[in-house]
């Protein structure tokens, strides 16, 4: 369960978010819609503890993970997240970048699990590939490989289908559905298309001026 209890946040003295409450079921799906601004990502880097709330608490499987006075870090969250931008690692292949946040799994496996998701995701052609030498609409398959490889307990997706054509992104929104059910991921997604929003979670909500409308 992925639960927020009047989360509040400001930078400075604007506010961003205004007392934000909701709560997705174990293994359960939220897609978060609403206009540039109004603190869409704000609020999945607070789930992913990335920043601390100013007010209110965030809850992880039943566990306290944020409140104005305690962060619990984001490598101890069993969070994968897929940010606006791709940020991938300059330096490192697209498979490299893939298989970055599989440390501790054996060699072979996590080669197998890399491997996997490069061809599902139609890029195993770029596995050696620098993310200088790939497209931006590949780029985000890479980063939202990256969030799958380790099969986390909490996905969360801010515009990840971006630069994506449509009938690959058909593709990729079934991939992330079967990867969330096959795994049991509890699933937050911010995206601006209700069709994207209505075919990758059960919840959808608005969030305009800092609130859910």
């Amino acid at each position: 369960m992925i639960e927020t209890r009047q989360v509040a946040k400001k930078y400075g003295e604007v506010p961003v978010l205004a007392g934000i409450s909701f709560s997705v079921p174990e293994r359960g799906a939220l897609a978060v819609m609403g206009p540039s601004g109004s603190g869409k990502t704000t609020l999945l880097r607070l789930i992913a503890g990335l920043e601390p709330p100013d007010e209110g608490e965030i809850r992880l499987g039943g566990r306290l993970a944020s409140s104005n006075n305690f962060l619990l870090p984001p490598y101890r969250r069993d969070v994968g997240m897929v940010f606006q931008s791709p940020a991938l690692w300059p330096h490192m292949t697209v498979a490299e970048n893939v298989r970055y946040g599989l440390k501790g799994i054996p060699r072979g496996a996590a080669k197998g699990r890399v491997e996997e998701l490069l061809e599902r995701m139609g890029i195993g052609e770029l596995r050696n590939r620098f993310p200088g030498e790939i497209s931006g609409g590949q780029a985000r398959r890479v980063a939202l490989a990256r969030a799958l490889a380790p099969r986390p307990r909490f996905l969360l997706l801010d515009e990840p289908l971006t630069n994506v054509e449509a009938q690959l992104k058909e593709k990729l929104i079934l991939l992330i559905r079967e990867e969330k059910e096959k795994h049991g991921a509890t699933l937050v997604c911010v995206t601006h298309e209700r069709s994207e929003a209505q075919r990758l979670a059960e919840q959808v909500v608005v969030l305009e001026g800092g609130l859910i409308k």
